[in-house]
């Protein structure tokens, strides 16, 4: 593993850096087929085929390796959401449908993927880039593992139903979410799973709180038709596009 002298970015110490992934590796694993993956921006419109697994020097190694346990564990959870079945009919949002999970775990997780695409100089994390108090909210709370409450950095994971976007990973970006009153999220939609992070200042989410991770660990997992919601017209557009850009 490739190392460099700096500064890290975690515990500020300036030390050996490792080059590490800024979204786990197995995530690559998951959305990869013979070494590539579909890529989209949606905010542009454009749909490649990519494999870059983005490594970047962020984190010494006693930091970095901190959240291994935390990784391994959202990999288990993850391939299990994934493996739910799908209602017939057509059934989207709301359902009623909802697993228990370790709140900490989860939130951590979630605050350090949020934190790691900001810190990221790699092109793919263009748009998310949050304040400087805001990173250093977020620096602070995986420092000394205080992931904060449910409304904190509010977490909602939506999985797409039809299941045939498991090879596709979305550019994240800081927008508004359509699936909400308003406000500031990270939106990334990611092997078939469709992530919403809060950013500090979002309003309240209204009917849509029911949605959210909460602190005993209760995390509903409603269930996405992008044929039926306008607001994935974009994804749409991918199952056409991604005849031509064939992972065979």
């Amino acid at each position: 593993m490739k190392t460099v002298r700096g500064q890290c970015r975690l515990c500020l110490a300036e030390t050996t850096l490792i080059r590490s992934h800024v979204v786990p590796r197995w995530l690559w694993r998951h959305v990869k087929d013979n070494g590539k993956y579909i890529a989209v921006d949606v905010p542009r419109a454009e749909v490649s085929k990519e494999q870059s697994d983005h490594q970047e020097h962020l984190m010494c190694r006693h930091c970095d390796r901190g959240f291994s346990a935390v990784e391994g564990a959202i990999e288990r959870l993850f391939s299990q959401w994934l493996a739910f079945p799908s209602p017939r009919g057509g059934v989207s949002i709301p359902v009623d449908r909802h697993v228990y999970v370790p709140y900490e775990t989860v939130k951590t997780f979630a605050l350090l993927t949020l934190w790691r695409m900001s810190i990221s100089s790699h092109s793919f994390y263009a748009r998310v880039r949050l304040s400087p108090d805001v990173e250093e909210d977020l620096r602070l709370r995986l420092r000394h593992g205080r992931p904060g409450s449910a409304s904190e950095y509010s977490l909602m994971v939506f999985l797409e139903q039809s299941g045939g976007l498991k090879k596709t990973m979305m550019t994240p970006m800081i927008s508004h979410d359509p699936l909400s009153a308003g406000g500031q999220f990270l939106l990334w939609f990611c092997g078939g799973a469709y992530f919403s992070i809060s950013i500090p200042g979002a309003p309240d989410l209204g009917s849509m709180s029911r949605f959210v991770l909460l602190e005993n660990g209760r995390l509903p997992l409603a269930l996405v038709d992008i044929r039926e919601q306008p607001h994935f017209a974009a994804l749409l557009e991918v199952r056409r596009l991604q005849e031509e850009c064939s992972l065979a």
